[in-house]
């Protein structure tokens, strides 16, 4: 991550036939005197979409680098941790809603080992949400880790619903968290 972007699983990516959409630096939140910086990659699955017959998202996965304005002071990581995983899970549960997820729970599940070897805490939320008049129950998936800086990663899939069948759901779920566990 030398140009301050996370590091995915570019190959994994590709095989999937995920699509590249969205690439922002944006300021995520503050924690005094620091900015917290959050570099994104947004990815959706344009095939699902197609088959789905809609125009709107309906499983994406997004890796984030967060840099702090000033730099922490030796030592102050560990401390801010707690902060930065409470922010980011309400900034993905409010980023959900935008989308016109309703109904999000969330839930923490533990830890999960990431590619460059760190833990990362991870919670899910369930949420349902309506694709042109019909009705999705989705699945979210958030990580939070401290590694060289700060890493997020996470997204969402259909769960039930719709042109959904439980093999699908269950082949999102896996290649999600795969990919999440992929990003550095």
């Amino acid at each position: 991550m030398d140009d301050g972007w996370p590091a995915v699983p570019e190959d994994a990516l590709e095989t999937g036939g995920w699509e590249l959409v969205d690439r922002t630096a944006e300021t995520v939140f503050r924690l005094s005197p620091a900015e917290v910086v959050g570099r994104t990659l947004l990815y959706e699955d344009p095939e699902l979409r197609e088959r789905l017959g809609t125009s709107d998202v309906t499983r994406f996965f997004f890796a984030t680098a967060l840099s702090f304005r000033p730099s922490l002071p030796p030592g102050a990581a560990p401390l801010v941790e707690p902060t930065v995983r409470r922010q980011a899970n309400t900034a993905f549960t409010d980023r959900l809603r935008d989308r016109g997820f309703e109904g999000i729970s969330r839930r923490d599940r533990g830890e999960i080992d990431t590619a460059s070897g760190a833990r990362a805490s991870l919670s899910t939320v369930g949420a349902r949400c309506e694709l042109d008049g019909r009705r999705l129950d989705v699945t979210g998936w958030l990580a939070v880790w401290r590694d060289d800086g700060f890493r997020l990663a996470g997204g969402a899939y259909p769960e039930s619903g719709t042109d959904i069948e439980s093999a699908n759901s269950e082949t999102y779920r896996e290649e999600l968290l795969s990919l999440v566990k992929g990003v550095e």
